[in-house]
Order: structure tokens, then C-alpha cells, then sequence
């Protein structure tokens, strides 16, 4: 690898942590982690971000070390899981 494609990880892991702490921040106010599709978080897109996150699981892009942080934080991937879940 090239140090630009070194560089671009590295922001592309920075922005991926970025996301996920406003993750665990929403989680912390509603309790949840279903985000709505198109909300906001501190101005960022979280909406978008998690519907991608359940894209990249199911066309396996997604790192398993990402996929069980995700998880552990109560994260559902399947959209007809968290609706059930979120109902109970």
C-alpha cells in the first residue's frame, strides 16, 4: 500500500469511529439503537450510516471486529428483528 491509501483507511477508520460513538450517544438518549433512517446526529447522517452498516453485513463487507462492536452496543441488523425487539 501507498501512503495515501494508508492515509484513507485510516480517516475511513476515524470516520467509522466517529459514526459509532454517535451511535452509542443516541442509544443513550432513546434507549436504542433503531435509528431512524433519516436522522441527525450532531449533524452527521447517523440515519444513513446504520442503514449502510446493515448493507455491508449483508453483502459481507463489514469486519467482524466491527460487526460485534456494533452488536455489543444492542445494534440489530435485521430490520424485522429490531422492530420486534424494540417492541417487547
Amino acid at each position: 500500500l501507498d501512503a495515501g491509501a494508508i492515509l484513507r483507511d485510516k480517516n475511513r477508520d476515524a470516520l467509522w469511529d466517529e459514526m459509532f460513538q454517535l451511535l452509542l450517544s443516541f442509544k443513550e438518549q432513546e434507549g436504542h439503537c433503531n435509528v431512524p433512517w433519516n436522522h441527525k446526529e450532531n449533524g452527521r447522517n447517523l440515519g444513513s450510516w446504520v442503514v449502510v452498516q446493515r448493507r455491508y453485513r449483508v453483502l459481507g463487507k463489514i469486519s467482524a471486529a466491527r460487526e460485534d462492536r456494533l452488536r455489543e452496543a444492542g445494534f440489530i441488523f435485521a430490520d424485522a428483528e429490531a422492530i420486534l425487539r424494540d417492541k417487547n
